[in-house]
């Protein structure tokens, strides 16, 4: 509870710091980074509805997720994104725990509300892998190829240096070994740099 309310705080902190730089006037337009690429970290909240061993919801040893993402801009409202991506560690009763990650492509679809905000949608292709471990011991890795989507907001803080942050909510499918298909839900934080 305490990560999350973290995580929410660190948002409207945000959000009133990219107002207040917005209002002061220093964020400059005009100028623009000398390529159409940029890096990013994330961190986010990452939730499965996979359930534990007594058919009810899981417990998160781990709740957080990290990616790494590079994006290339096409033009102010197309971009692409490839990423890696964790999903976490469950919990899932009697010393089983079930870990995850995601590599995934996606276009990245811009509207401008702002100079400096825009809303995001993502619509790409993951491959997800998970595996059990067993105390301690890892066991099959199972893989998935499904469609991902997000949506988020994002705030370009001065295109002159390329620093912005997003914040967004993705949503990847994975599978186990009794061929049914579940989501992770991530709810991120992103720090974004375009060289």
């Amino acid at each position: 509870m305490k990560c999350i309310q973290l995580f929410f705080s660190l948002i409207v902190i945000a959000l009133i710091s990219a107002s207040a730089y917005a209002a002061s006037g220093k964020y400059s337009s005009g100028h623009e980074p000398s390529t159409n690429m940029y890096l990013g970290l994330s961190m986010g909240d990452v939730k499965t509805d996979f359930p534990n061993v007594n058919n009810s919801a899981p417990s998160l040893t781990s709740p957080y997720s990290y990616s790494l993402l590079m994006g290339a801009i096409f033009n102010e409202y197309m971009a692409g994104e490839l990423a890696y991506s964790t999903l976490g560690i469950t919990d899932l009763g009697n010393s089983v725990n079930l870990k995850g990650s995601a590599y995934n492509l996606c276009a990245v679809g811009k509207i401008p509300v702002s100079d400096s905000v825009n809303v995001i949608g993502k619509l790409g292709i993951a491959n997800t892998g998970v595996y059990f471990e067993t105390g301690g011991n890892p066991g099959g890795t199972e893989t998935l190829v499904a469609p991902t989507y997000g949506v988020g907001l994002q705030i370009n803080f001065d295109r002159a240096i390329g620093f912005g942050l997003r914040i967004a909510y993705d949503n990847f499918k994975f599978t186990t070994n009794n061929s049914s298909t579940y989501n992770a839900n991530i709810i991120s934080l992103s720090a974004l740099y375009r060289f």
